[in-house]
């Protein structure tokens, strides 16, 4: 039978005090409780968009919005109205739902335009194969 050793009780007491020196640190979910579920899910609709993104906003209260989305907060965000150029502060509970355009406002928005490699590519190989048949047939 093994005897509890000095080092055994100070190791069980050092954790005992790690345990209990730990902050009750409420977890980052628990901030976006107070927000309704409606809410939420334009919030993280919202999140998918860059700032200065083209977007149409249908109000609960209020009539359509076509503007430019402007910085998040916890509650609320900025939208910059297309028609009159004006900067407002909506809640997620005033809006009913989102909509997008294909269409950025904003430096680094514009679309990218993809180089496509594969047709040159068969272009060359069609080109260099007509040349070889060419040379063989000379």
């Amino acid at each position: 039978m093994q005897r509890f050793g000095c080092s055994t009780i100070l190791r069980v007491l050092l954790g005992a005090c790690l345990i209990a020196l730990v902050p009750n640190c409420p977890a980052q979910a628990a901030q976006n409780q107070q927000l309704t579920k409606h809410a939420r899910k334009i919030q993280h609709k919202l999140t998918k968009f860059k700032s200065g993104s083209y977007l149409h906003l249908v109000l609960a209260d209020a009539p359509d919005s076509y503007g430019a989305l402007g910085p998040l907060s916890q509650n609320s965000f900025r939208f910059t109205d297309a028609d009159n150029n004006t900067t407002s502060t909506y809640s997620y509970e005033e809006v009913s739902s989102v909509r997008t355009d294909k269409e950025s406002i904003g430096m680094g928005t514009e679309p990218h335009r993809h180089f496509r490699v594969l047709p040159i590519l068969m272009g060359a190989a069609a080109a260099g194969a007509g040349a070889g048949v060419y040379m063989a047939v000379r």
